[in-house]
């Protein structure tokens, strides 16, 4: 083996700093390390490389002793890293990427031998750094062949260029006017572009229509120019553009330009005889379609028909008309018009009109055409809805009787003017055959009609009852009542929401009462009062009557809706039960209720004309109002005094109620009142005192101790407030009672056991007389003595009831009652049921607020208030209502015995459900229908709809959150019942549904396509004399299939056609089949049909069609083909 020397030095250091060290030069006995003799990069510049664009790597290594290596003999492990500043810093290039490709080898390995080795690798560089551009980069190369030592060696190349970035296209439109393509292009360096009229620019010579189509032009740095390209169509005429630089980065884009308006329409609306001379013209209203955005309209006139100047720029893509009002009665004027769109493309320009205004003439004479034909789509006992569509937009008249009457005797009409037309037929009779036809009037009075060819169309009413007499009255700020009348006995049912589209509807159902004798009337009232609104709100309704079997009526007005409008609200609220319930020598409590949710305030002085202070204002509504003056700083009431006070109310309408002015009595230094509320006395005054005995205590019992708590009762000589004071070292608590009582008994509660505590009992009299006890002691007892005997198996349950029991006195007492955490049972958009428990009877209380009117900051942070205090219960439960949908609520409970002893919950939130959806159903054609809503919320879009004939569900989604929804239902069965549910999911989450579902019945349809632009196009096949390719094209103006008949020949066709070419799966508006086995110079007839997904068919021809022949005139082709048909021309001079 050729060795190659490597050293190694091993150096040793004491801690005292004395060193030694050995040198050893290896031999054959261990691993010599690989080595390059040379390395490059640079990137492949040819176009038809397939790896054009990428990284070639190249290097040339060796290592000596590879046949002799353990891990991988003749192998070796290449990793890759670049630089793109001159070597500065490097990044790995992963070798897992899909990026680098080695040229050879396999799992990362490549092969090495002793000798050199040439070895390659190709990176593709924009994959993993795109819009890179430096001529400063580097590959640098490290090689392993995996042995112990001495393994590795890297290299590094010479700097070259690299560039992922992409070439810049500022500017390619194109003008179809004259043909323009303006175009600038940029890039670093030299680069290529070119232009097609076909997406994949693989452009022939025999079908391309400009001569450079998909030639690559050679370009350095930057090209502005712009060239003449002719486009095949002037209905969106596209233009492809690709730009590609030396390293094979390329941009493309499509250039569309607007499709040209079809036509110019105009009317003459001169008046010669005031010498005011006007022309009115329009077009079709420009399509936008992708990569071309209507901009503007470019109306330009000539006065000569050769110099034409810009008359205006219409910027409303709806605007597709001008009223020129400078125009002379002896020019004659001729107008084009062409369109821009958003990248400046323009289209070529319309068909040139011609007028000389003198006030008479109008290009429009043709009526308008029924693109849909009419149908009832819905249909209810009464009413019934009329639809069909025309080409221009038109007024709708429907021309209707019942079976049996006058013809047409009847008529209703559309409001304004459309090409989607929708009329609702009122007053109809149920359970009956109806027939109609409409009729469409344009703008210049020409009028289409559609009658089914003389048969008109016809529609049966359901059978529901009949309503009339629909009126909503005895309306009030809060209050409604709507009734109708019926035919026959049914259910009565309202449905009302505060907007037209129906959104969060609610309903309210009601009562029927037979107007005269019920087995014999065909008269039945209906009434429903509907409470709880909004005063001075607009409220939109439906009524809807069902009879016993099961046949319904629903009134909506046509889908627009009955209204009535509450008053406002002038009524104050009613003030009762005021009272001073608690007074001390500094403040006083005073307590009201009033008829409605109202404000609380309190105005008071030191007599009815100096009442001139005012308590704060409390906005929450409630109708328990708790107001207490002298509490707050600089507040307090002088003791021993009589004031006047008045207390205020205002309710949500702003109308406020004062009472009659009153006085209350501050009480002596030390003495405190409180007077049971009840009955219902505006105030309670105690009679003067003259007691000053104070009561005395007797027959102080320790009754019961038990672990956790002990019973403790005494007497007192009168009747008495009763107070028990204690504590372990000093009185820290104190209990009381607030009965008026000669007996008194305490439970203490929530105490340590085996503990010793002392109390002393005292007693108020009903003057403020006090007496104190003597301090006595007690001691709980441990858990094992608070139950002795209770201690065997046979006791296990008595013993855990007792047990239970002593832990429930560790509760808290009776005052303030002990609050369960509340439930809430029960949501809906506008209401929710709240329940919750309590360890005593108690009052029942609410407070809520919307999570955007919540301030935990407040004091009281709700502005809401809700509450039941007719009776004390220990199971409560609350209904909020008014609620609005989807809102997040705050909320606590709140219960007491007594006004100032309230126990409370925490803070708890809920969100109401979201308003139900009102949807519509619109654009109902053979094989489709749109579905279409609103939601006050972002939300997303489902529809499901069942065939009511076969029962199949079908579902169609789309996730996107939008608060206008609009779905397309298509593929449908034409002339069928289809029961439609809409629903969807909010931002929240929450689920936003719809109400009952939805009956559409799809259009039967019998109109038969129309077919137009019959073509004919014929070529020999290349290289053969003997065949013919033949391109038939069609139009129809709605989609439908294509089938072609034809037999070689002019004679007359008797028995059916002896060749047919089909397309029965395909269904389109322009059409065209392909013959290839046609003669040359050879008579055809041919037949073209068509037939929609109805299976109305129609047809076209025959037609004679003659083939071209090579080397043949078209007489030579005629005179021949008519001597062999008629075989009149044989033996002519003979």
């Amino acid at each position: 083996m050729d060795s190659r020397s490597e050293t190694i030095t091993v150096r040793i250091r004491d801690v005292f700093g004395n060193i030694d060290e050995a040198t050893d030069t290896n031999s054959a006995g261990y691993n010599i390390r690989p080595a390059f003799s040379s390395q490059s990069a640079s990137v492949i510049s040819d176009s038809t490389d397939a790896r054009y664009g990428q990284v070639h790597v190249n290097y040339t290594i060796l290592d000596e002793d590879t046949a002799e290596g353990v891990t991988i003999p003749g192998r070796i492990e290449p990793s890759f890293a670049y630089s793109t500043d001159n070597g500065s810093t490097w990044t790995d290039i992963a070798t897992s990427s899909p990026s680098l490709v080695l040229e050879s080898g396999t799992n990362g390995l490549q092969p090495i031998g002793a000798t050199a080795t040439v070895l390659g690798a190709y990176w593709d560089a924009k994959a993993d750094i795109d819009g890179v551009y430096s001529n400063t980069a580097m590959i640098r190369i490290t090689i392993n062949d995996q042995e112990a030592i001495f393994s590795t060696a890297t290299a590094t190349t010479s700097a070259f260029v690299i560039d992922t970035t992409d070439p810049t296209i500022t500017t390619a439109r194109f003008d179809a006017r004259t043909n323009a393509l303006t175009f600038a292009f940029s890039d670093e360096g030299a680069f290529q572009y070119r232009f097609s009229e076909f997406a994949n620019f693989t452009a022939s010579s025999s079908s391309a229509t400009n001569a450079t189509d998909g030639q690559w032009i050679d370009a350095n740095a930057t090209a502005a120019s712009s060239l003449t390209w002719t486009v095949a169509t002037s209905s969106y005429p596209t233009i492809y553009v690709q730009v590609r630089d030396g390293s094979g980065n390329i941009s493309q884009q499509s250039i569309v330009a607007p499709s040209a308006p079809s036509r110019i329409d105009f009317t003459d609306i001169s008046k010669a005889d005031l010498q005011l001379y006007k022309e009115f013209i329009s077009w079709p209203v420009h399509g936008n379609v992708a990569n071309s955005t209507f901009k503007h309209y470019l109306v330009e006139r000539a006065a000569d028909g050769i110099t034409f100047d810009l008359l205006a720029t219409q910027t409303t893509l709806l605007q597709a008309y001008y009223l020129d009002n400078e125009v002379a009665s002896s020019t004659e004027y001729t107008y084009r018009i062409a369109v821009v769109d958003t990248d400046d493309d323009t289209s070529a320009y319309s068909p040139v009109l011609t007028d000389v205004p003198d006030g008479r003439g109008s290009s429009d004479s043709n009526a308008p055409l029924f693109t849909v034909a009419p149908s009832a789509p819905v249909v209810h006992s009464t009413w019934a809805t009329i639809t069909w569509e025309t080409d221009e937009d038109a007024d709708g008249i429907v021309s209707y009787n019942k079976v049996g009457d006058a013809a047409y005797g009847m008529t209703a009409t559309e409001q304004g003017a459309g090409q989607t037309h929708s009329v609702t037929l009122s007053a109809l009779v149920p359970d009956s055959d109806y027939v109609f036809k409409v009729a469409s009037k344009d703008s210049n009075l020409n009028e289409g009609i559609d009658d089914n060819s003389g048969a008109g169309y016809t529609f049966h009413t359901t059978a529901g009852p009949y309503i009339t007499q629909i009126t909503g009255e005895g309306i009030t700020d809060a209050n409604a009542l709507v009734s109708w009348h019926t035919n026959k006995t049914a259910d009565t049912l309202v449905r009302y929401a505060v907007s037209q589209s129906f959104n969060g509807y609610k309903e309210v159902w009601g009562t029927s009462l037979p107007v005269g004798d019920a087995s014999t009337t065909e008269d039945f009232i209906h009434t429903v009062p509907v409470t709880g609104l909004a005063a001075g709100t607009t409220y939109y309704y439906s009524v809807q009557s069902t009879d016993v079997q099961g046949n319904t009526t629903m009134d909506d007005n046509g889908g627009t809706y009955r209204t009535f409008r509450t008053t406002n609200d002038t009524f104050p609220p009613a003030i009762s039960q005021v009272s001073t319930p608690i007074r001390t020598p500094n403040s006083v409590s005073v307590f009201w209720k009033t008829s409605e949710p109202a404000t609380s305030q309190v105005r008071y002085g030191a007599s009815s004309s100096t009442m001139n202070t005012y308590t704060p204002a409390d906005a929450t509504l409630s109708v328990y109002h708790s107001v207490n003056i002298g509490l707050d700083a600089g507040t307090a009431l002088t003791p021993n005094t009589t004031y006047a006070f008045s207390v205020e109310s205002r309710d949500g309408s702003g109308n406020a109620a004062v009472s009659t002015s009153t006085t209350f009595a501050t009480t002596q230094e030390g003495e405190v009142r409180v007077v049971t509320i009840g009955g219902g006395a505006s105030q309670s005054t105690p009679p003067e005192v003259k007691d000053t005995t104070a009561p005395t205590i007797s027959n102080i019992t320790i009754a019961t101790t038990t672990a956790f708590g002990a019973i403790i009762e005494f007497d007192a000589s009168e009747p008495s407030l009763g107070f028990l004071h204690y504590g372990k070292d000093a009185f820290t608590d104190t209990i009381s009672h607030r009965d008026w009582t000669t007996h008194h008994k305490f439970t203490i509660t929530g105490l340590k056991m085996g503990t010793e505590y002392k109390f002393e009992a005292e007693a108020i009299d009903k003057s403020a007389n006090r007496m104190i006890s003597e301090s006595q002691t007690f001691k709980t007892k441990y858990l094992t003595q608070a139950s002795p005997g209770l201690r065997t198996v046979e006791d296990v349950k008595q013993y855990e009831e007792e047990v239970e029991q002593t832990i429930e006195s560790i509760l808290p007492g009776v005052l303030p009652p002990f609050v369960e955490e509340p439930r809430i049972t029960a949501i809906t958009e506008n209401t929710a049921d709240i329940s919750w428990k309590t360890n005593i009877k108690s009052y029942a209380v609410i407070l809520y607020a919307k999570e955007s009117e919540f301030d935990a900051t407040r004091p009281n942070p709700y502005v809401g208030e809700i509450s039941r205090t007719e009776s004390k219960e220990t199971d409560h439960q609350l209904t909020l209502v008014g609620l609005e949908p989807n809102t997040k609520y705050h909320f606590m409970v709140r219960s007491f015995s007594l006004p100032q002893v309230v126990g409370s919950s925490q803070d708890t939130t809920f969100t109401t459900k979201a308003s139900r959806i009102s949807a519509r159903v619109i654009n109902i054609k053979n094989t489709s229908f749109n579905v279409v809503w609103s939601t006050e919320d972002t939300a997303s879009t489902i529809v499901e709809y069942k065939n009511v004939r076969t029962g199949e569900i079908q579902r169609k989604i789309e996730n996107t959150l939008v608060k206008e929804h609009e779905i397309l239902i298509d593929k449908l069965v034409p002339a069928t019942a289809y029961e439609v549910t809409v629903f969807g999911y909010n931002e929240k989450g929450n689920l936003i549904e719809g109400g009952a579902p939805l009956t559409v019945s799809t259009v039967r349809d019998i109109t038969a396509p129309k077919i137009s632009n019959f073509k004919v196009d014929g070529a020999l096949v290349p290289g053969r004399n003997d065949r013919v390719q033949t391109v038939i094209t069609w139009v129809t103006d709605e989609l439908s299939n294509s089938v072609i008949y034809y037999q070689e020949g002019a004679g007359q066709v008797k028995d059916g056609f002896a060749n047919k070419e089909e397309q029965l799966d395909t269904y389109t508006n322009n059409h065209a089949i392909i013959l290839s086995s046609l003669k040359p110079g050879t008579i055809y007839q041919m037949k073209i049909e068509s037939t929609d997904s109805a299976g109305n068919k129609t047809t076209f021809g025959p037609r004679t069609v003659i083939t071209p022949q090579k080397g043949e005139s078209i007489f030579d082709v005629i005179f021949k083909n008519f001597e062999d048909t008629f075989k009149f021309l044989r033996g002519a001079g003979q």
